[in-house]
């Protein structure tokens, strides 16, 4: 690779994180309790909405653990996203979310308990 490659490889990487938005999120369950373990799996909507005049996105899914405190956190650039989350013993959870310019956005996503596992609870 030559330099001249390198270094607009770097310049493209800076310019991309320069303009990314920290999303940090926790998994709760209904009683707002930590869902450890949780999948996250961000996909970008290349259509967009007009909300969002940059709909840079990303071309590969992202995907995140939540840790023991049910906490997760991505970096994408400006776009429209599809969110899935789901986890073991709670249906899943969908939505669309915009993320826009430089920022630090919180994001609680509230999963339901699954019929399954209220009947084993009871």
């Amino acid at each position: 690779m030559t330099n001249c490659t390198r270094l607009l490889l770097l310049v493209l990487l800076a310019a991309t994180s320069a303009h990314a938005t920290t999303l940090s999120g926790t998994v709760v369950d209904y009683m707002e309790a930590a869902i450890p373990d949780a999948r996250v799996i961000i996909h970008w909507d290349s259509v967009g909405l007009d909300s969002v005049k940059e709909n840079v996105g990303i071309k590969g899914d992202e995907i995140a653990t939540t840790d023991a405190t049910g906490h997760f956190s991505l970096e994408l650039p400006p776009g429209v996203y599809d969110v899935f989350v789901a986890a073991a013993g709670f249906f899943p959870h969908s939505e669309k979310l915009s993320v826009k310019g430089k920022e630090t956005r919180p994001y609680t996503v509230p999963l339901k308990v699954s019929r399954m596992l209220k009947t084993q609870l009871d």
